[in-house]
């Protein structure tokens, strides 16, 4: 499962997972167990592996709508067994939870860290 925190993040990872066949438009299906989701529809779901979109840089460090404790809480919390999350370093420093997730990944060496594209 892939969770977003924004609607056009969302409608535009739903594009994507049609072109590579992840996703019927037609249909509104998804193959396999495979779904991609909104923070706010993720509520009572769960899946092995979840990933987090928190996607969003900018030079000013906003966040939006991850700062929201709720959403952040049922974000977090779908994963049974990973949770990866994808974002800027320099803005989920910004959120106190994601903050020191960040620090725990890092201390424990399940931190990856790429380049700035």
């Amino acid at each position: 499962m892939i969770i977003t925190f924004y609607k056009e993040q969302f409608s535009r990872l739903l594009n994507v997972a049609e072109m590579t066949g992840l996703y019927n438009k037609s249909t509104k299906c998804f193959v396999d167990n495979f779904r991609i989701v909104t923070v706010d529809s993720a509520q009572g779901s769960e899946a092995d592996t979840v990933i987090l979109s928190c996607v969003r840089c900018n030079f000013s460090q906003s966040v939006g709508f991850i700062k929201s404790p709720n959403r952040l809480c049922v974000a977090i919390s779908r994963a049974r067994e990973r949770l990866v999350i994808l974002g800027s370093s320099s803005t989920m420093k910004v959120v106190h939870v994601l903050h020191d997730i960040y620090r725990d990944a890092k201390r424990k060496g399940n931190l990856i860290e790429s380049i700035t594209i």
